[in-house]
């Protein structure tokens, strides 16, 4: 996974998240969802990103600590051309024409 505008992309073992991506600076939290579609989640601390890359079971923490905890936004859809609102359009693309491990 590569740098996109300053946010780098970590594929995760998850039955829920295929790839989570954060912006310190923004305190930002993408979330690459299985189905293929993410979401933004806003006002995210540095330490809760931290604590869900280190989280043994990755959407069990998402869910208790983030899903409904945060602001958020699906900025896309999988199965949509177009990315909605998003920075990451080359980050999003090439997530998507990775090969499933």
């Amino acid at each position: 996974m590569g740098s996109e505008q300053g946010v780098d992309w970590v594929r995760v073992k998850s039955k829920m998240l295929v790839a989570i991506a954060y912006n310190a600076e923004w305190q930002q939290l993408y979330l690459k969802f299985r189905p293929g579609d993410v979401y933004c989640y806003r006002g995210v601390p540095p330490a809760r990103h931290q604590e869900l890359l280190a989280a043994d079971s990755k959407g069990t923490y998402a869910r208790d600590h983030i899903l409904l905890c945060y602001p958020y936004q699906r900025i896309y859809v999988a199965g949509e051309r177009e990315v909605k609102s998003s920075p990451l359009t080359g980050g999003l693309a090439e997530l998507s024409s990775s090969k499933r491990e």
